[in-house]
């Protein structure tokens, strides 16, 4: 092993560069104080050797191979002495290819960590990875930034078949780099052995893209679904939004709505994937993926809406049905979405019969069992309880009104998938809490309707009162 290292100009001596030098700059760029993070802690020590840089800590060390040797990165166990290789998941790389502050390389997640680093251990941490970084050439580094988490697996692919970089290259002047990113990311390349990521970096290069993305997601996958991924971004997205993407993009209805947007907010692809068939229409299609007014930020509240109306829509009678798909064609804005979701989820409701109490009449706990009854409920107990009633029509949840002079409430139940009808929530005017001992007995009260008997109503160890 080599010598322990520490300051600038042992380091220098190292890499025989000059203190002047671009890779020296930087170097000092990212280097902090070492009376940074002043706390008894463990010793984290770098070295160099012929073939590596050895990381060593308390459980052991981590051995990065020198690029000009042998690249990669193995696990050895401090016990056994036993080593695995591993692929980095973290990003050792800013978007121009250069090395990171450690610190927000590692431990960006788990800020405790701090607290079991040497005072040390930042400094020399930058220091040890500015030297081996900069072994790496500046081109394959810059053609791995954009692979986020797999900045490490993108360098290994390169390392081990050298043609890749060319490759690599294309697809990013091309912007079809996410093809690469889906196939890494279905495969769980970075997990794989590595003598399998050697043939899987030129399976990429030389095998038929429809062909290698259909056996990596056992979807069969159409020269669409391809064009759909390259729309995706310039980042890898999750295994959901590839295998969504390629499973709705390669069916009839959808092809020449993907082919028409230019862009496809990824976070948006699970609500596109689970439109009914009838919906699936390229103005519809168009809107959820690239509309600009669109918030991004809040898929889930576009997906709740969306599945309100779903819901209902499942419910009405195939003419009905036939009208709202049809209706929906007129769609062309998220705001005209919205207004067509108002509108017609109003509709179906009005239509739609409600389904019967899930609990037998019980007194003062009054069945909520239509839309004027939801609507009245909403009104009286000053809530939003219409906004609600698409869940009881799709026999998800049940209101009750408990009828009570001093503390009226609105119950309800919602259908578990393992327990059935169960007590899920009671709130009094404007959604305020009530006493402890009403939530009680009425939680008792349903409990006792929808299930076996658990015991008296009430229990006076339990410090609850009477009604």
């Amino acid at each position: 092993m080599g010598s322990a290292f520490g300051t600038c100009q042992c380091f220098s001596r190292f890499l025989n560069i000059s203190l002047e030098s671009p890779a020296m700059r930087q170097l000092e760029f990212n280097l902090t104080s070492r009376a940074e993070n002043r706390c008894a802690a463990l010793p984290w020590r770098y070295q160099f050797t012929k073939t590596s840089l050895v990381e060593e800590h308390d459980e052991g060390q981590i051995v990065y191979g020198l690029w000009e040797k042998l690249f990669g990165c193995w696990i050895v166990s401090k016990d056994s002495r036993r080593s695995r290789e591993i692929v980095p998941t973290w990003q050792p790389l800013n978007e121009n290819g250069v090395w990171r502050d450690q610190q927000k390389v590692r431990f960006s997640a788990t800020l405790d960590c701090r607290r079991t680093l040497s005072s040390r251990w930042r400094y020399e941490a930058n220091a040890a990875f500015a030297g081996y970084f900069s072994g790496i050439p500046r081109t394959e580094r810059s053609l791995s930034a954009s692979f986020g988490d797999y900045q490490w697996l993108a360098l290994d692919l390169m390392w081990q078949e050298p043609r890749f970089v060319s490759f690599l290259d294309e697809e990013l002047y091309n912007e079809t780099q996410q093809y690469i990113f889906a196939c890494c990311v279905l495969a769980d390349a970075h997990r794989r052995p590595r003598t399998w990521r050697r043939k899987f970096a030129d399976l990429m290069r030389t095998e038929k893209r429809t062909n290698l993305l259909s056996a990596l997601s056992g979807i069969e996958c159409s020269r669409a679904a391809v064009q759909a991924i390259c729309k995706l971004g310039s980042v890898p997205c999750s295994k959901s939004v590839y295998k969504g993407l390629i499973n709705f993009a390669s069916r009839d209805p959808t092809v020449k709505g993907v082919h028409h947007v230019d862009r496809i907010f990824p976070n948006l692809v699970a609500v596109v994937e689970g439109l009914p068939e009838a919906w699936l229409q390229p103005n519809l299609i168009k809107v959820l993926l690239s509309d600009p007014e669109i918030d991004y930020a809040e898929p889930d509240y576009v997906e709740g809406e969306l599945d309100k109306i779903i819901g209902l829509y499942e419910a009405a009678p195939t003419s009905l049905q036939a009208a709202t798909s049809e209706s929906l064609r007129q769609v062309a804005t998220i705001g005209g979405l919205f207004r067509w979701t108002q509108r017609w989820g109003d509709r179906l409701i009005e239509v739609l019969d409600f389904p019967p109490s899930p609990i037998p009449a019980i007194k003062n706990l009054i069945p909520l069992s239509s839309a004027t009854a939801m609507r009245d409920e909403a009104l009286q107990m000053q809530n939003c309880l219409t906004h609600l009633t698409p869940y009881v029509i799709q026999r998800r949840a049940y209101f009750f009104h408990w009828d009570d002079d001093v503390v009226p409430a609105t119950v309800m139940l919602h259908n578990t998938s393992d327990r059935g009808w169960m007590f899920h929530k009671v709130l009094g005017v404007k959604n305020k809490p009530i006493p402890r001992f009403l939530e009680f007995y009425l939680r008792q009260v349903v409990n006792q309707a929808t299930g076996p008997e658990l015991g008296p109503l009430f229990n006076k160890q339990d410090g609850v009162g009477a009604v």
